[in-house]
């Protein structure tokens, strides 16, 4: 028997799972897709390989058409005709970078290759050292950059991966929710005696919404000198999401510019990767890196724990006007494009 505490109804899944096959979602590092081995990955509850070949990155049905075994445990093989393929391991059955079979160890000579050896490839976009996949509508929209006009010069880190066990739509409202940092991210991003909501700028144009306001936050890498003099910085927050999975947080104070970035990858309704990183124009020594990136860690740590146990389905929000008006517009933005909200 169906249980509403336990998953929510199949039919918003599908819905869920409709929607972000018409977004580029990031699937995969380039630098951590082998040079001479298939990958297996998953998105949207559908298992996916990547693989190089011809040195092409392909992103293909990770299910072998003969006899649907999956393809990822298969080899990369160089042909006599030296094009590359991707060998099922099972019965040998080789794919080029078009997912057509091209090789059929055991067919006799004089027969052909089936038209229907086929395997099904999806558009794919390298941007910013990262894999993007749009199953259905590669058209529709744009990946958007890392940093905006006027911050190329901000130190940029390498992109880190976080795994969370909610849906990817959970995970925007959280970095779009600055109501609750006094509360779960204490002497972090907020003191719990200055517990009222900022007064924010709110504004949606085409694909993006924006969040901005200013607040006080205790002393910390991300606002201030490394050795923390003050106990307390100001900040100018701008919040910006963007296709609606893309979202980064500008932190502007008086040392210069701190940048956050995530980007979701949906594995499927309650299991989300995230690609994230962080750009800065202070505090710059190596030593820095490695705490900026420890930091971040432990912020997303904190609201993992909380998203993983939300049933957004089980129970209308109820949110408060004036304290969560920029989710409230984004839950809006999301069921005017036809996403389920309460997943």
């Amino acid at each position: 028997m169906y249980h509403p505490h336990t998953a929510p109804p199949d039919q918003l899944i599908e819905q869920y799972y409709a929607f972000f096959r018409q977004q580029w979602n990031p699937l995969v590092k380039v630098s951590d897709i082998p040079n001479n081995r298939p990958l297996a990955t998953m998105l949207l509850g559908q298992p996916l390989v990547v693989a190089k070949l011809d040195g092409i990155i392909t992103v293909m049905d990770d299910l072998c058409r003969h006899f649907q075994a999956a393809l990822s445990l298969g080899e990369i093989e160089l042909l006599t005709c030296n094009r590359q393929v991707l060998r099922c391991k099972y019965h040998g059955w080789a794919y080029d970078t078009t997912g057509k079979c091209i090789d059929i160890p055991q067919l006799h000579d004089g027969r052909s290759i089936p038209s229907e050896a086929q395997v099904k490839t999806y558009p794919s976009v390298i941007k910013h050292g990262i894999v993007w996949v749009n199953f259905d509508s590669p058209d529709s929209t744009t990946i958007p950059d890392i940093l905006s006009k006027g911050q190329s010069d901000l130190h940029l880190l390498d992109i880190q991966i976080s795994q969370w066990n909610c849906s990817a739509v959970r995970m925007i409202l959280s970095a779009l929710d600055d109501y609750h940092f006094p509360f779960l991210h204490q002497g972090i991003l907020g003191d719990r005696s200055q517990y009222h909501a900022p007064n924010r700028t709110i504004k949606r144009e085409a694909n993006t919404l924006i969040s901005e306001f200013t607040t006080t936050q205790p002393a910390n890498l991300t606002n201030s000198p490394k050795d923390f003099t003050d106990t307390n910085a100001i900040v100018d927050y701008k919040i910006r999401v963007d296709m609606p999975n893309v979202i980064s947080i500008v932190k502007n104070n008086p040392l210069g510019v701190y940048v956050i970035w995530f980007s979701t990858c949906p594995r499927s309704f309650q299991h989300t990767d995230v690609f994230w990183t962080v750009a800065r124009s202070y505090n710059l020594d190596l030593g820095s890196d490695a705490q900026v990136i420890e930091m971040e860690s432990k912020i997303q740590d904190q609201d993992r724990v909380i998203l993983a146990s939300q049933r957004p389905w089980a129970s209308n929000p109820l949110p408060i006007r004036d304290v969560d008006d920029a989710l409230i517009e984004y839950l809006h933005w999301l069921k005017q494009m036809g996403c389920p909200s309460n997943i």
